[in-house]
């Protein structure tokens, strides 16, 4: 099993890029959800000190 470090960081990236992609795709839909979610989501990892972890996976996943 993943350790919840790794799921948190995958859902926070998941939830951007749909929040990403659907404010891009309908700029005149209601995707305030969307950006709740990653909102949510990323307010954990700030709890929890590990901003500059995620951004190290985040962009090291990018590569």
């Amino acid at each position: 099993m993943k350790n919840l470090k790794t799921i948190l960081f995958e859902k926070t990236a998941a939830a951007l890029e749909t929040y990403q992609r659907s404010k891009a795709q309908e700029p005149n839909a209601d995707w305030e959800l969307d950006r709740r979610t990653f909102c949510a989501l990323y307010g954990v990892i700030e709890e929890s000190g590990l901003e500059d972890e995620y951004n190290k996976w985040k962009y090291g996943k990018q590569s």
